[in-house]
């Protein structure tokens, strides 16, 4: 990993407000995918210089305007100079500049971040225990999400354009990632390379954890370890989902007591209709067994313009119609469903503006984690589309 060297300059703004311990997190989360991708970018230049050019511009979509402007609240120099280098780096990428000068370009970047940290991080938060676990959850998280990508499958959040089949079968709502591909080689350098970080940040938090946490952290561990070989081993995307919600995030919360919200960011996903004529949007936010989940509903028809459409909406449980669930003549842009119990569930909505148009989301609830999206091929959908998000 490239290590940072330059010296540090700090020019406060005088109104800058002080963050909390999530935000603190989030940043030097941050920090560290962006020198994931930079990494990144030096393994892939003498071999694949359109790999090493994927991963430049995900350190530009990474450092965002709000990631910009919170820099600049302590250091209006850096602000300026960090999105000025790492759009330097893409062009010199793009041009297949030599190798020499891209490396000193990725370490100048690789300096101004860890001046980034050094002035946007207060010294006691760096090194704070709670900090750094809500670090290592994210990571997990961004772990996951390049995984969903690399199969084409997007994740929390994400997107998911589904095209319906004459033949589709409620009786098939499993799903085996095992006989699906990686579509997405660089999502999958990304979800190995998340991994390795995991790893690694494991490895300096263990010391650092509470009194009473042996088991959980010992559990989180054995989670740790488990999510690197899956990975490696292209293991299913179900099987990977489950080690970081059941297995790692679980455990952290309970070592750290980390206040890790329940109901997730909202899954997009998009649905053709029997015979394409409509496309339904759902905006999903999952959340635990027993609580509440928000299903968002936008109905348009095959040019993406809005309807105001009718539908009937309805769950099945293992290929069984739930009556207590079943809701005629909507017209809601939003429907509340609660999961009292894991099993194979299928999101039904029917009888689109009174035709006899439908389509069906597969949802598979387990007791280990919150209410997740996996393996959404083509079984129910028999033939299902997918477009990920590119943010791996």
């Amino acid at each position: 990993m490239i290590v940072a060297g330059m010296a540090v300059f700090p020019v406060t703004n005088a109104f800058a407000h002080t963050f909390s311990q999530d935000e603190n997190a989030g940043f030097i989360s941050l920090v560290e995918q962006l020198r994931v991708h930079l990494q990144l970018v030096k393994d892939n230049l003498s071999s694949d210089m359109e790999m090493a050019a994927e991963h430049a511009k995900h350190t530009a979509m990474h450092l965002d305007e709000h990631v910009i402007a919170e820099i600049a609240e302590k250091n209006v120099r850096i602000s300026e100079d960090l999105p000025a280098a790492i759009d330097d780096l893409n062009k010199l990428v793009e041009s297949g500049s030599d190798e020499e000068t891209i490396t000193a370009k990725m370490e100048e970047i690789d300096s101004l971040l860890g001046e980034a940290i050094s002035v946007r991080v207060e010294k006691d938060m760096v090194n704070d225990p709670t900090v750094q676990a809500l670090v290592l959850t994210d990571i997990v998280s961004a772990t996951l999400e390049s995984y969903g990508e690399a199969y084409g499958v997007g994740t929390s959040p994400g997107h998911v354009s589904m095209e319906m089949s004459d033949h589709s079968s409620m009786e098939s709502s499993d799903h085996d990632m095992q006989s699906a591909e990686i579509v997405n080689e660089a999502a999958y350098q990304s979800a190995k390379a998340f991994s390795d970080k995991a790893v690694d940040l494991f490895t300096k938090l263990q010391p650092l954890a509470p009194a009473g946490s042996t088991g959980a952290m010992s559990a989180a561990a054995s989670g740790i370890l488990r999510l690197q070989d899956s990975i490696s081993r292209k293991e299913p995307l179900d099987v990977v989902t489950v080690i970081v919600h059941g297995q790692i995030h679980e455990n952290l919360k309970k070592a750290f007591n980390l206040q890790l919200g329940t109901l997730s960011p909202p899954i997009a996903l998009e649905a053709k209709s029997t015979s394409g004529t409509y496309i339904v949007h759902v905006d999903w936010s999952s959340n635990e067994i027993g609580k509440e989940n928000v299903f968002g509903i936008n109905i348009t028809d095959a040019d993406g313009n809005k309807l105001d459409a009718t539908y009937d909406i309805m769950l099945y449980k293992d290929g069984k119609h739930l009556d207590s669930t079943h809701r005629a003549s909507q017209m809601a842009a939003e429907q509340k469903y609660t999961f009292d119990e894991p099993g194979n569930y299928t999101l039904r909505i029917e009888q689109i503006d009174k035709t006899g148009e439908m389509v069906e989301i597969p949802i598979q609830v387990t007791p280990e984690f919150p209410v997740s999206m996996v393996a959404v091929l083509s079984v129910v959908l028999g033939g299902a589309v997918l477009a990920g998000r590119k943010k791996f």
